[in-house]
């Protein structure tokens, strides 16, 4: 995580994600702000693009285990040469409760959530649904960080590996 960044008028914390895969490394950057009762996701930039959510998606930090929190929220990009494209989200988060899972970055109790999303992209009839599976540090320094996803079929996994910098308040 870096320090505090302007997202579309909005002071929210800039978290630097890189990835890596077969196909090589990706960097992107996260626009969120932590509250009482969320993490609240503005949207990300990488390359020469910007998505945009509205209203801003909503992780709830204070659910009951079993109970689900539903939200719509609609994401716009606008790409380097003037170009744009919409997808309307329709999710559901169910916190399943607290777990230990072990990553590659260590042993961690997690808070484990299910969430199912389907999105339409905008002005075309195509439509996808999905469910992912997540798990997120529920105490000790990374306390509220993601540290594993799994999601489709088949299955794709992605566990964080290494952190470099870390420190929410």
């Amino acid at each position: 995580m870096k320090g505090v960044e302007d997202f579309e008028g909005v002071a929210t914390t800039l978290i630097k994600n890189t990835f890596e895969d077969e196909f090589g490394k990706f960097v992107s950057n996260t626009y969120v702000r932590v509250t009482k009762s969320a993490l609240v996701f503005y949207g990300y930039a990488n390359g020469s693009s910007r998505t945009v959510v509205t209203p801003p998606s909503k992780t709830p930090t204070n659910l009951e285990e079993g109970e689900t929190f539903k939200q719509t929220v609609t994401y716009k990009t606008f790409f380097g040469n003037g170009s744009t494209a919409g997808s309307k989200w329709k999710s559901a988060i169910t916190f399943l409760g607290i777990e230990t899972i072990k990553t590659p970055l260590g042993k961690f109790a997690a808070c484990k959530f299910e969430t199912k999303s389907s999105s339409k992209i905008t002005d075309v009839s195509a439509a996808d649904a999905s469910v992912e599976t997540s798990w997120v540090a529920a105490e000790g320094p990374y306390r509220g960080f993601g540290l594993k996803s799994v999601s489709g079929k088949p299955a794709t996994t992605y566990e964080v590996v290494k952190i470099r910098e870390f420190d929410v308040k």
